[in-house]
């Protein structure tokens, strides 16, 4: 387990990041670095952290970073909505079949005819293609942890991740 505590920040912004190495519950080992600025990072100039912690060698980033993520939310609700309805809405909760999806940014109807639809030649039109569709985390930031480690140090080529994040009060 790999854990990563922030304290708080300091003038410029830049917060100490304590990275504490466990395996079984047994702590290995920490490491301690800092994260990386707003303006840094808009620069391009990262902090990268480097540490042997229980025998491991990381590198670390943590810090805020351009969304790389395409993300159009008014139809990601839209589509909700109506997936809702047609799947559990109606008498009974059975569904409602006569649930509808108006047209996406491109004009493609839900239920569109094979080929002429666009490039995906897709007859399901649920969401907008990415030449038409608003990005709503345009030029937002989002705050990335990233973590390099030797494959070997996670017992094999495959492994399985989960992330939670707790906030003091």
């Amino acid at each position: 387990m790999f854990r990563f505590e922030a304290a708080a920040p300091d003038a410029t912004g830049v917060q100490a990041i304590t990275l504490t190495v466990l395996k079984s519950g047994t702590v290995l080992g920490t490491a301690t670095g800092t994260t990386t600025t707003i303006a840094a990072s808009k620069a391009g100039t990262i902090t990268a952290n480097t540490a042997t912690v229980g025998g491991i060698a990381v590198k670390y980033f943590v810090g805020p970073r351009a969304d790389s993520f395409h993300f159009d939310v008014v139809r990601f609700f839209q589509v909700r909505a109506f997936l809702a309805q047609r799947l559990f809405g109606g008498a009974g909760g059975i569904g409602d079949a006569s649930a509808t999806l108006a047209p996406n940014c491109r004009g493609d109807a839900f239920l569109g005819a094979e080929g002429p639809d666009g490039p995906d030649n897709d007859a399901v039109n649920l969401f907008n293609p990415p030449s038409c569709a608003p990005d709503f985390t345009k030029n937002l930031n989002v705050t990335a942890i990233v973590l390099n480690v030797p494959i070997a140090a996670l017992g094999g080529a495959i492994f399985d991740t989960w992330s939670t994040i707790a906030v003091s009060e």
